[in-house]
């Protein structure tokens, strides 16, 4: 029977069947293939491996059992959006929450996102690169070496490339910052590129990239499960917020972003409830919309 479906001497009944089935299963799943995947050239590995899959097993004789055999191989190419398309082709999404979330990459790097960002990396490497996506929101990469596969990050225009270094990426719609931990990484956008060393950051906005000294000494924390602010001023607790949380901060003036404080954030405590215990601690008013914290004294307009 499954010699006669390719040669075409099944009932038409058995014929019938076949047809129906692929065809059902593939007009559900063509809506939900990747971009990058020709919905065409997928369909012919279809028919190929159901091919393959029945020709297999006619050494145990011609059966109605074989039909659904090959009814089985269209379902297992299929399921692309649920992660069992051609391994080489599938793209893994990963969004976090309200809560940081980690995982690890395929060749063993580690990532950290931050709070409400996406990220998209492949479930196998290509021979010559590492690459994957931050769409949005904020990551801390700590990269395996391999000088002979260069790992990239896109994150919107911008491009970030490294052999083995730990580093951070918080991008949005208009701006990416890349910060250095270990290592050394390269930051390219349009035809600009600048290199960077532990303790520099790179800023890509509009259509350039500058080179700064990275301000914040825990930009490389916020994933840790503690983390214990001493003398630090509030400006600095308010960036650690701002990569972990997410959040865009703003200062009603200058004074008020040097008070000095002595801190602790848990890893697993809300944003909320960290507020408010500075609320308590600088004795500060703070508003908290959605994604935007702003900063002043009590004493003044709100």
């Amino acid at each position: 029977m499954a010699d006669g479906f390719f040669k075409g001497s099944l009932s038409i009944k058995e014929q019938q069947l076949m047809n129906d089935f692929a065809k059902d299963q593939f007009n559900k799943s063509e809506e939900k293939l990747p971009k990058h995947v020709d919905s065409e050239e997928l369909s012919k590995q279809i028919w190929k491996q159901i091919e393959k899959e029945t020709r297999q097993q006619l050494w145990f004789g011609f059966s109605r059992k074989m039909v659904y055999t090959a009814a089985a191989c269209v379902v297992g190419i299929l399921l692309i959006p649920v992660g069992f398309y051609n391994y080489t082709y599938r793209t893994i999404e990963f969004k976090t929450g309200q809560q940081i979330d980690s995982l690890s990459l395929p060749d063993g790097s580690k990532v950290y996102l931050a709070t409400n960002s996406i990220f998209q990396y492949p479930a196998k490497f290509s021979k010559n690169k590492r690459e994957v996506s931050l769409i949005n929101g904020a990551a801390f990469f700590k990269v395996k070496r391999n000088v002979v596969k260069p790992f990239q990050v896109a994150s919107n225009d911008v491009l970030t490339t490294v052999l083995g270094t730990s580093f951070l990426i918080n991008s949005h719609k208009n701006c990416t910052a890349v910060s250095v931990a270990t290592g050394k990484v390269r930051v390219s956008k349009n035809k600009y590129s600048v290199d960077l060393i532990p303790f520099e950051k790179a800023i890509a906005k509009n259509k350039t990239i500058n080179k700064v000294k990275e301000s914040n000494s825990n930009f490389k924390n916020w994933m840790l499960s503690e983390v214990y602010f001493k003398n630090a001023t509030l400006e600095e607790v308010v960036k650690f917020l701002a990569v972990k949380f997410q959040v865009n901060t703003e200062f009603s003036n200058v004074q008020i972003a040097s008070q000095k404080l002595n801190f602790k954030i848990q890893q697993q405590t809300p944003l909320k409830e960290i507020v408010s215990n500075l609320k308590f601690i600088t004795q500060l008013n703070y508003k908290l919309y959605d994604e935007k914290l702003i900063i002043s004294k009590n004493t003044e307009t709100k």
